[in-house]
């Protein structure tokens, strides 16, 4: 594969090597009529007497594979000797056709860790709902699928978390109005690579400050010139693809997350312990489910989804007072945890007098924006009976 660098229409042109970087000084009159400089092709060059000359017909690929194909082979650390197969070609510059949906393999997964296919479908369907929405926690719905697999091994639990992040990865694809073959090659390589090197994510144990770090280098990496897309920023590189493929948006925003079944990973036992704590809030026995919870948290305190899901429990038994400590602690390892925060406004907005203050402060003390000033607390709680909306949301909620 290599990239045009210069050209001289009909008679020759200067090849750059994307595995190795070596250029080539190339006389040809076929291919040079039809070739620009930036492009790239797929031939073989040898050398004769002085000079280089195609051994055949050289292949253009389409639209500005040159610099995604140059990210590939520099990112992946490309000898000078691979050369690309046809399958590689396939492979690679499948990236410019978003890829389907392929369920099979969280369905396959799933049914060998005893997950049903319905829960799987009900996965699915809130994934897909979900997928476009920016404040959206997979997490959630991760733990939600997992919840009654605790007897499977760490290695069927690994292929169910890999399968899941998969389909995830594959639906905000389909949903991402068709991004060029840069942006996502700049992503799926470059940024993670960079991140992997740069920002270590599996060295920092604390999973908001890894997501704090790693959203701060993707600003950086964003706005840093880049010598293998001629100098440009990342930014400028996409929206410059982006125009050009005629999609209008020009928000860049990514979301990088690492996930990893490690030591800490909560294991068999714990595993079902939330099975059981799930299964009894389906069932609405919501005092049982507090007592198997609790039971979890003595195990993995620094849950905080978790830690939501009891506090989703109490409310449920109307213990304000115990649903906002859960809140909290829910908040003291994950401040930004979206459901940890709906779950305080409706504290602020549905609670008791004393209970909507101290719900307040909370909210000061982790930059929550406070709602308007509620009606009375009765008039509130007569509604909640009435229409429901407050139960219902909770829940859904519940993972």
């Amino acid at each position: 594969i290599f990239r045009v660098e210069a050209v001289k229409t009909g008679e020759e042109c200067m090849l750059e090597a994307m595995a190795g970087g070596k250029k080539y000084h190339v006389h040809d009159t076929t291919i040079t009529r039809d070739i620009k400089k930036g492009e790239a092709i797929a031939g073989r060059v040898m050398a004769f007497r002085d000079i280089y000359v195609m051994t055949g017909p050289g292949m253009r690929l389409p639209g500005n594979s040159a610099d995604m194909l140059k990210i590939l082979a520099v990112e992946n650390n490309m000898p000078q000797a691979l050369e690309f197969t046809p399958l590689n070609l396939i492979e690679i510059l499948s990236k410019n056709e978003t890829a389907p949906e392929k369920p099979a393999d969280i369905y396959k997964a799933a049914e060998r860790a005893g997950i049903s296919r319905e829960k799987v479908d009900r996965t699915m369907e809130r994934m897909r709902a979900a997928v476009m929405d920016r404040t959206a926690d997979p997490n959630v719905m991760l733990n939600e699928l997992v919840s009654d697999a605790g007897k499977s091994g760490r290695d069927i639990l690994h292929d169910v978390v890999t399968a899941f992040f998969g389909q995830w990865n594959e639906i905000v694809a389909d949903k991402s109005m068709k991004n060029g073959p840069l942006e996502i090659t700049l992503v799926t390589e470059s940024l993670k690579n960079a991140v992997l090197k740069e920002v270590k994510p599996f060295e920092i144990a604390n999973e908001t400050e890894q997501k704090r770090r790693i959203d701060e280098f993707t600003e950086r990496w964003l706005d840093t010139p880049y010598s293998l897309i001629h100098g440009k920023t990342p930014r400028q590189a996409i929206l410059e693809e982006r125009e050009s493929l005629g999609i209008a948006r020009k928000d860049i925003d990514f979301s990088i997350n690492f996930n990893t079944i490690g030591p800490d990973a909560p294991d068999e036992k714990a595993m079902t312990l939330l099975g059981q704590a799930q299964s009894f809030m389906q069932e609405e026995k919501f005092s049982d489910a507090i007592a198997i919870y609790l039971k979890y948290m003595e195990l993995y305190k620094a849950d905080y989804i978790v830690w939501y899901n009891l506090a989703m429990a109490y409310i449920m038994t109307n213990n304000e007072l115990a649903c906002l400590a859960c809140l909290k602690n829910s908040l003291d390892i994950k401040p930004d945890y979206e459901f940890a925060i709906k779950g305080l406004n409706n504290l602020m907005t549905h609670g008791t007098k004393k209970i909507r203050k101290k719900a307040a402060a909370l909210a000061g003390k982790y930059g929550i924006k406070i709602p308007g000033t509620p009606t009375a607390a009765s008039g509130r709680r007569k509604k909640r009976k009435k229409d429901g909306d407050y139960h219902a949301g909770i829940r859904k909620d519940t993972g």
